[in-house]
């Protein structure tokens, strides 16, 4: 039987799917409001295309994995299904090699990391019931 308190798996996980594609929405947009936006930091053409393309596929990256934790936070991981809980483990090894390869951000890091680790462990019984629990089902 699932409590109230292990819902807070999968609403952890749709907060940062939501989180996540807010994140990546202006990486598309910016660009189509300021075309001049990159022209402080250089004037090669060159450099400006690469900039602006790589800040748009930011973008879709971060609007794609927003859409697949919403995905399967909405439907497996709410019904429990154990490769879901063990797909969301990327939740926790993304935020840590964001803290790792952009020092400024590891103090964010780790607030979040402590939620993505809440969200994994408050709901483990459903993914992972006890042998009793198993056999009366």
């Amino acid at each position: 039987m699932k409590s109230k308190i292990q819902n807070i798996g999968w609403i952890i996980f749709i907060l940062f799917g939501l989180l996540q594609i807010s994140s990546g929405l202006p990486s598309l947009c910016i660009l189509c409001m300021e075309p001049g936006h990159w022209d402080w930091l250089t004037s090669a053409p060159e450099v400006l295309e690469y900039l602006n393309l790589t800040w748009r596929w930011l973008g879709v990256t971060s609007l794609a994995f927003g859409v697949w934790t919403l995905a399967i936070a909405a439907t497996a991981f709410r019904k429990g299904e154990r490769w879901a809980w063990f797909a969301m483990w990327v939740w926790p090894a993304y935020l840590a090699a964001q803290g790792i390869v952009f020092p400024f951000q590891w103090p964010a890091m780790r607030i979040l990391i402590v939620f993505a680790l809440i969200g994994l462990f408050v709901p483990y019984r459903i993914f992972f019931p006890k042998k009793q629990e198993q056999k009366t089902e």
